[in-house]
């Protein structure tokens, strides 16, 4: 089994203070962590990006991320995968006793990373036939992609053998120009669509109090298959969940998903590992080889539908998308998540031990719960606000101002609460 090197806290440059992804995507970095060349432009979602300093906003019709990823690795102990992963049990994760499939136990890192294993499994050597499942949800992998590239990622399961559960790749359109909603269900009722799906799936979502749709989704082939294609309202979706911050520049957002499964995930991810540069690409291969919407049979020449020529919105997609490199959402709105899980899930219960607190112990609490979590803040967190402040005009954060402002807000909760 190939022996991965991860990079220890101590090969980081002290003065690396800027959030470590590359240039619209991951792919390019070649080591697992931070090792990502500084003159790389740092982007975020729909084109917020610094260039050592320096905002620029180029708002991209297309996106490509991929929103899921899922896989079993065989062979080995959670200890041994945590390791491989750089995570330290005691600080970095947090330990769930909870049962999903065959597994009772899991750790999470970041919130979202899920790590699945058998309570049996952790300290027997010989007994690894269950595996470790690890599931990276959508926000999962923005999180992932603040730390890993998914270049290391792929690798790491093509070496070790995993068994690919699925994945998806997303493709965002944040133009009416491509596809939406609206045109992929005309040419469906039209017959314009070829697929290798035997049946297609569109429906609304509604608000039962107020009557107005609150979701728009066609699906092409079923969730049990190994591929299927989705096209849905990403925006709608995201405007009717309140765990989300919607950037007020973005007025359109649809999403196409590739999602593919097992045999053909794994396929999928072998030749994504043999050509990494050209993931996008590869990517639009697959999704054009399940899927083309073709112009209405009035305007062909041919009887054979798989004949037909695509129709234009179509064919610009395809060719828009084939341009782009896999994007890296990781910045986009990791600082205003923490804010607003604080504020939905934090703040009531701090409100509720306060009034509580009759024998007046919960200032110390309070400043025990801060000073704790100040001291946890490591380098990658410090990029990660130093891109947070940038985007709002404020200064970086060098190692030693860090320290001095750790200093002042330590001082200033004391003398707040008096203690």
């Amino acid at each position: 089994m190939a022996n991965l090197h991860c990079l220890d806290s101590q090969d980081l440059d002290e003065e690396f203070v800027f959030a470590p992804v590359t240039n619209r995507g991951a792919l390019n970095a070649q080591n697992k962590v931070r090792n990502v060349d500084k003159s790389l432009i740092i982007t975020g979602q729909n084109g917020c990006s610094t260039e050592m300093g320096q905002i620029k906003l180029t708002m991209a019709d297309i996106e490509i991320v991929i929103d899921w990823f899922e896989f079993t690795i065989l062979g080995k102990t959670i200890d041994q995968v945590l390791l491989d992963f750089e995570l330290d049990i005691r600080d970095d994760v947090q330990l769930f006793d909870t049962r999903i499939d065959k597994y009772d136990n899991m750790f999470v890192y970041k919130e979202k990373i899920k790590f699945l294993y058998s309570s049996r499994d952790r300290f027997v050597e010989e007994d690894k036939r269950m595996g470790i499942h690890v599931i990276f949800s959508g926000y999962a992998c923005r999180e992932f992609e603040i730390e890993y590239s998914w270049k290391w990622l792929i690798r790491y399961c093509v070496l070790n053998d995993c068994n690919i559960s699925r994945v998806d790749i997303a493709y965002d359109s944040f133009t009416d120009k491509y596809f939406t909603i609206d045109r992929v269900r005309r040419a469906l009722r039209n017959g314009c669509c070829v697929t290798k799906a035997k049946t297609a799936l569109n429906y609304e979502k509604y608000e039962i109090d107020s009557g107005t749709i609150c979701g728009e989704t066609v699906k092409f082939g079923s969730s049990s298959s190994e591929t299927c294609v989705v096209f849905y309202n990403k925006l709608q979706e995201r405007m009717n969940d309140a765990n989300y911050i919607i950037d007020p520049k973005i007025k359109v957002w649809y999403r196409c998903e590739l999602r593919v499964r097992r045999d053909s995930a794994y396929n999928m991810i072998s030749l994504f590992d043999q050509y990494p540069d050209n993931i996008p690409v590869l990517s639009l291969e697959i999704l054009n080889n399940y899927i083309s919407i073709k112009r209405e049979k009035r305007y062909q020449t041919n009887e054979q539908r798989t004949r037909w020529t695509d129709v234009k919105w179509w064919s610009n997609f395809l060719k828009t998308t084939q341009k782009l490199q896999l994007s890296n959402k990781a910045i986009q709105t990791t600082i205003q998540r923490k804010k607003g899980w604080l504020e939905l899930s934090v703040a009531k219960s701090l409100g509720v031990v306060l009034v509580a607190s009759v024998d007046n112990l919960f200032g110390d609490e309070l400043i025990r719960f801060v000073q704790n979590g100040l001291k946890k803040i490591k380098k990658l967190d410090l990029a990660m606000i130093n891109t947070y402040r940038l985007e709002r005009g404020a200064s970086v954060l060098t190692k030693e101002s860090f320290d001095k402002l750790v200093n002042r807000i330590n001082g200033e909760l004391e003398r707040n609460y008096d203690v």
